[in-house]
C-alpha cells in the first residue's frame, strides 16, 4: 500500500473535518503545523498517523523541510501567507490545495506551476468552492436542455441557529472572527437588469435583500465584486448576477451602526484610557458632551425598546462596569476584542451554513426559474457546520489529487467538471446535498 504524506499549514477549527477524514484513510499520514492545537478535538491531535508541529509559519526553513518531505501541500492559512508556501511547492514540484480566493499574486504562478506539471487548487471550501462547484453544476443542466440563464443569484451564509430563547443579535462565530469585523469593506458589486451597480461600505448594510431558504428567512447584502463571475461561470448572456451574504433577520439594520460610528475601521489608530469601558469606547465616536444612550437614540434614530437598541444593550455598550481588554489599537480591533467575548460558540450552540442558488432561464421561450437550497447544521462546538462544509470538500479534492484524478495544472479553481463532478457526488453521500425546485 502506497503511502501518502500530507502537510495541512494552519490546522484550526475549520479544518477538524478534513483532519478526520483523512486520519479515517490508512494510507494517509499528516502532519499538523499550527501555532496551537487548542481548537481541534483532543481525538485529532493524538491519533497514531498524526504529527504535531507547533511554530510560527513564518520560519520559512522548517516550512521548507516539511513540502519538501511530504507528497500533498494543505494550506489553511491566512490567503496573505499562502504565496511563501506555493513558491515552495514550485521549487520541490508540489500540488497544493487551499480554500482560498486566488490573489493576483497566485494568479501569477498559473504558467510557473504548469511548466513544473504541479496542480494549485484553490477555492476549494464553502465560499469559495462549494457554492463554485453547486452553481456550475446547475449551469451545465440547464445548458444542456437548452436553456438560456438571463439571471443568476447566489447567496451564501455562515449562521448560528436560532435557540430557544432568541439572542438578540442571533449571531456568534463560526469562521474567522477579524473577517467578520471587517466584512463588507471593499463594497459590492453586482448586475441588475442589465444595468451596473456599485455600492459603497457605507452603505452596504443598508443594500439587503430579503430571501427564504425553507422555512427560514434571511438578509442578503451584496458580497464583493459578482461581475467576476460572470465568465468564470459563462453567465455572459445573464441581465442579473449577483452573489450575497446572509445573516438572520436584523443583523444587518444593527451591524450597519457600527460601520457608520467607524467602529469596523481597520485603517486608524486610537488610544483610550486605561480601564476604559465598553461605554466610553462607543462615547468615543459620538457627541460626548451629551449622555451615550440619548446622543445614541438621537443620532439613530433609535427607541430604548427598539431592536436595534437591545442588541447594542445586550453587548453592554451602555454600561460602565464592562471594561475593556484592550484599549489602544484600530477600532476594528478593538471591537473585536468584545464580540470575541461575547459570540463565541458555547457548548449548547449549534451553527448552520445556509445556501441558496436562484436561476432564471429561457427554455425554447418559456421563462422558467431554478431553486437549489442547501441547509447544514453543526454537530457541537467543534464539529460545526462551518468545518463539515469547508473541511469536506477538501477532502475530497486531495484524495483526488493524490489519485492524480485531476489532470489539470497551474492555478485551478474548481469550476471544471472534472473537479465538481466526482466531488459533489461524495459530498451527497456525506449528508451535504442541494435541494431542488423548478
Amino acid at each position: 500500500m502506497c503511502v501518502h504524506n500530507i502537510v495541512i499549514f494552519g490546522a484550526g477549527k475549520s479544518s477538524v473535518y478534513l483532519i478526520k477524514q483523512l486520519q479515517g484513510d490508512l494510507d494517509c499520514k499528516l502532519t499538523l503545523v499550527a501555532l496551537n492545537f487548542s481548537e481541534l478535538p483532543k481525538e485529532l491531535v493524538k491519533h497514531k498517523n498524526t504529527y504535531l508541529k507547533v511554530f510560527d509559519v513564518t520560519d520559512t526553513l522548517v516550512i521548507e523541510k516539511l513540502i519538501e518531505n511530504n507528497g500533498l501541500v494543505i494550506s489553511m492559512l491566512p490567503a496573505s501567507l499562502h504565496i511563501q508556501i506555493a513558491e515552495l511547492c514550485l521549487k520541490y514540484t508540489k500540488n497544493l490545495l487551499t480554500a482560498s480566493y486566488v490573489s493576483e499574486q497566485m494568479k501569477q504562478l498559473h504558467e510557473k506551476a504548469e511548466r513544473k506539471g504541479v496542480l494549485f487548487l484553490n477555492e476549494m471550501g464553502l465560499d469559495p468552492g462549494l457554492d463554485h462547484m453547486s452553481a456550475m453544476q446547475a449551469i451545465a443542466t440547464i445548458k444542456k436542455r437548452g436553456g438560456r440563464l438571463v439571471s443568476f443569484k447566489s447567496h451564501t451564509g455562515g449562521l448560528v441557529k436560532k435557540p430557544k430563547d432568541v439572542d438578540a443579535w442571533n449571531y456568534k462565530f463560526t469562521w474567522n472572527p477579524f473577517n467578520v469585523i471587517v466584512a463588507g469593506a471593499e463594497g459590492g458589486t453586482y448586475l441588475q437588469k442589465g444595468k451596473e451597480k456599485k455600492v459603497l461600505y457605507h452603505s452596504i448594510f443598508n443594500k439587503t435583500e430579503k430571501v427564504q431558504v425553507g422555512t427560514g428567512f434571511y438578509d442578503s447584502y451584496p458580497n464583493r465584486n459578482s461581475l467576476n463571475y460572470i465568465e468564470k461561470y459563462g453567465l455572459e448572456n445573464c441581465k442579473t448576477v449577483y452573489r450575497g451574504t446572509l445573516r438572520h433577520i436584523g443583523f444587518c439594520k444593527a451591524w450597519n451602526v457600527f460601520v457608520q460610528l467607524g467602529m469596523t475601521d481597520n485603517s486608524s489608530f486610537i488610544k483610550l484610557p486605561q480601564k476604559s469601558s465598553r461605554k466610553d469606547f462607543l462615547n468615543y465616536f459620538l457627541n460626548k458632551n451629551k449622555d451615550v444612550v440619548g446622543q445614541f437614540c438621537e443620532q439613530f434614530k433609535e427607541q430604548k425598546q427598539s431592536s436595534v437598541f437591545n442588541k447594542f444593550d445586550q453587548l453592554q455598550f451602555f454600561s460602565d462596569t464592562f471594561l475593556l481588554s484592550i484599549t489602544e489599537g484600530t477600532p476594528a480591533q478593538i471591537l473585536l476584542s468584545i464580540l470575541e467575548q461575547e459570540w463565541q460558540l458555547t457548548q449548547t450552540d449549534l451553527d448552520c451554513v445556509v445556501m441558496l442558488h436562484e436561476m432564471e432561464y429561457e427554455l425554447e421561450g418559456v421563462k422558467q426559474k431554478q431553486i437549489l437550497s442547501l441547509y447544514v447544521e453543526g454537530e457541537d462546538r467543534h464539529y460545526t457546520a462551518m468545518a463539515k462544509t469547508v473541511g469536506l470538500p477538501m477532502y475530497e479534492a486531495a484524495r483526488l489529487m493524490l489519485k492524480n484524478k485531476i489532470g489539470l495544472t497551474g492555478v485551478q479553481i474548481p469550476t471544471n467538471p472534472i473537479i465538481y463532478i466526482p466531488v459533489l457526488k461524495q459530498l451527497k453521500e456525506k449528508g451535504i446535498s442541494f435541494f431542488e425546485a423548478f
